[in-house]
């Protein structure tokens, strides 16, 4: 599964008459499992995608950290100052 592509499961239908929640009761309850069963593999996802992102940004923020030292070297560093004029 790529990153971002953690869907959260759906939940479970609980009907509002009693006859209904009689006769599907057995459906309903393996319904709820699946969800909770599911919620942990979304949380899961959530975690793995968090972490995959979080070292993506620190990688990026070193690049960043590489280009203002390269324009500093070239004595450029102004240009990289946002909201001012070369």
């Amino acid at each position: 599964m790529a990153t971002g592509d953690c869907l959260p499961p759906e939940e479970p239908f609980l009907p509002g008459d009693d006859a209904a929640l009689a006769r599907y009761a057995d459906l309903i309850a393996a319904d709820f499992e699946r969800y909770f069963a599911a919620s942990s593999d979304y949380f899961a996802c959530m975690d793995a995608t968090r972490q995959i992102e979080f070292a993506r940004a620190q990688q990026v923020s070193d690049r960043h950290r590489q280009f203002l030292d390269r324009l500093d070297l070239l004595g450029l560093s102004a240009r990289a100052a946002l909201g001012q004029k070369p």
